[in-house]
């Protein structure tokens, strides 16, 4: 009869990490980027739509993955957001109010090297004028640096003055 085995200690479970939420929030350098619309996201009236690349997707996968931003980055690309943002005259004028979701990659100088809308609001004016804010821009470097960081973001647009 084999020896009685020793009861086995169980190691204590580790804690795992808990991702942060993705900030809400997004000024001017190099060349146009197009802006693409997300393959699940409405087309905005006039536009068609078109999507990401696989090689794309696959390349912010890999960056999602990575440590989570800094909660002091996040706030400051909420802050430029805020100081960014411009309710279209238009919109105002035509008490046009909405939301659009932005999707945007950034490199690891800040600058905007890939957009698309994920959900229009379906207004043209809101959702040019969310794109045109962030086309060419350059925002507060990633943090921790990274070679590419993707953020999704939703801008509200609503009149406060009725």
């Amino acid at each position: 009869m084999p020896p009685p085995r020793p009861p086995s200690a169980r190691p204590a479970p580790q804690p795992r990490p808990v991702p942060s939420p993705r900030p809400t929030p997004a000024a001017a350098a190099p060349p146009p980027i197009p802006a693409e619309r997300a393959p699940d996201a409405p087309p905005s009236r006039g536009s068609a739509p078109t999507g990401p690349s696989p090689a794309a997707s696959a390349a912010s996968a890999a960056q999602d993955a990575e440590a989570p931003p800094n909660p002091a980055w996040r706030q400051a690309l909420s802050a430029w957001l805020r100081t960014h943002k411009t309710y279209p005259e238009a919109a105002r004028d035509h008490d046009i109010e909405g939301t659009v979701g932005l999707r945007f990659t950034l490199d690891r100088a800040g600058r905007v090297v890939a957009l698309s809308i994920t959900r229009g609001s379906g207004e043209d004016v809101l959702d040019a004028a969310a794109e045109a804010m962030l086309r060419n821009a350059t925002l507060p470097p990633p943090d921790p640096p990274r070679d590419r960081v993707t953020i999704s973001v939703q801008l509200h647009y609503a009149l406060t003055d009725r």
